[in-house]
């Protein structure tokens, strides 16, 4: 079987550069995809965020694995659901008005 073709266009990370390492500026960065998805920028197809049920991340502690914290990522630091939610909620706002606008419904 051989692969689909890959897309020329990009999903954004809204980790690492682009939040300057700091999972909390995740969401600055898709208040940034947003605003450039409303202003006609066709070519982002996606995001990738770093995300899990709790903020942060954790070391395993000396204790061993059964002393983690639940729902805290032990690689890269998270923002938590319900900021993922949200962030999520931003996007399909924008992509359904923009999907409006685009097929003549908001004229």
């Amino acid at each position: 079987h051989s692969l689909p073709p890959l897309s020329p266009f990009p999903a954004c990370a809204c980790t690492d550069g682009n939040s300057q390492k700091n999972y909390q500026n995740q969401p600055k960065v898709i208040d940034d995809v947003c605003a450039q998805l409303a202003a006609g920028e066709r070519h982002i197809t996606g995001v990738m965020v770093e995300s899990h049920i709790n903020a942060g991340r954790q070391d395993v502690p000396p204790e061993g694995p059964s002393a983690l914290k639940h729902g805290v990522s032990i690689t890269d630091a998270c923002v938590d659901w319900a900021t993922t939610v949200d962030m999520l909620d931003k996007l399909n706002q924008v992509r359904a008005s923009v999907w409006m606008y685009e097929v003549g419904c908001g004229r």
